[in-house]
């Protein structure tokens, strides 16, 4: 059995995206990684020919992005990309601001071995762990997805990525889209998306928006339901430890913050979180029995 990883990036210095942790995080568990290199300026080419050139697995393929695709699909595309150049039996993928820990290798190795024994199994589902405003608080909320599909059967299946590239979907027969039926890998993927310093956050709306096709204004993180912030207790993977110290600062929610409609459904989902055993947060998969 080989395992493949996979990513996407451009631009990931200017961004202040992890992207080089992120993919360090996944070398000990795939036989080689495949990076859609972007058409960078701010010297994130330069950083991924330096780390190629130091871990043999990491293997670049160079593309140019069409800003003007249709909302957000340049990143399916630019993941797709990548996905289609994996040679392994198994595909492993992480975008620029997730990373894994070291102390889930053994777990993910177990799950990928019971995996490929199961003909049903075409996916494994890692949980999430949502860093916001700094590296030493997490959001936790229905409204942040708390599972996610980052493996895939790279064999006898015909997966696409949809919209933004976050999750997967199956093309059953000619033209039915479905989800992966998967397990759980037993272990955690750790979002660093909303834990980058403010200029760098503000540089990533910007150019979300770009590709959005949208107006967003970076608001102020502290903007936040604080009923929904909590300090972070755990560990973080050895990789991330420079760009965590990085990273790290004050943060503390706006007390004064006025709740919107959205927020306020979300906090009646949590209500019926702590009374039924039910999870509300979206989902993109489905888990076999």
């Amino acid at each position: 059995m080989r395992v493949s990883g996979f990513t996407f990036i451009r631009n990931g210095v200017t961004l202040g995206y992890p992207f080089l942790e992120s993919i360090r995080s996944a070398l000990p568990l795939v036989d080689d990684f495949v990076v859609a290199m972007g058409d960078s300026t701010d010297g994130t080419t330069e950083h991924l020919v330096g780390l190629a050139a130091a871990e043999p697995k990491v293997r670049l393929i160079p593309m140019t992005w069409n800003t003007q695709a249709p909302a957000a699909f340049v990143y399916a595309a630019q993941s797709m990309a990548a996905l289609y150049n994996c040679s392994g039996d198994w595909a492993l993928y992480l975008q620029g601001d997730e990373a894994l820990h070291e102390a889930d290798y053994t777990r993910v190795r177990t799950a990928l071995q019971h995996a490929d024994t199961d003909p049903r199994v075409e996916g494994l589902v890692f949980d999430y762990t949502h860093f916001y405003g700094s590296p030493s608080h997490v959001v936790r909320s229905p409204a942040w997805y708390r599972r996610e599909v980052r493996i895939v059967k790279n064999r006898g299946i015909k997966v696409v990525m949809p919209s933004d590239a976050q999750y997967f979907v199956a093309i059953q027969g000619r033209r039915r889209l479905r989800y992966l039926r998967c397990r759980h890998a037993g272990a955690t993927v750790y979002h660093y998306g909303w834990a980058r310093p403010s200029p760098e956050h503000a540089a990533k709306v910007k150019t979300m928006n770009q590709m959005y096709h949208a107006t967003q204004v970076s608001k102020p993180r502290e903007d936040v339901d604080p009923t929904t912030i909590h300090a972070f207790t755990g560990t973080h993977p050895a990789v991330m430890e420079d760009w965590v110290r990085g990273a790290s600062g004050q943060f503390t929610p706006n007390a004064q913050y006025k709740l919107s409609t959205r927020d306020l459904r979300q906090r009646w989902k949590m209500s019926i979180e702590r009374v039924l055993p039910v999870d509300l947060s979206i989902k993109h998969y489905e888990l076999l029995a």
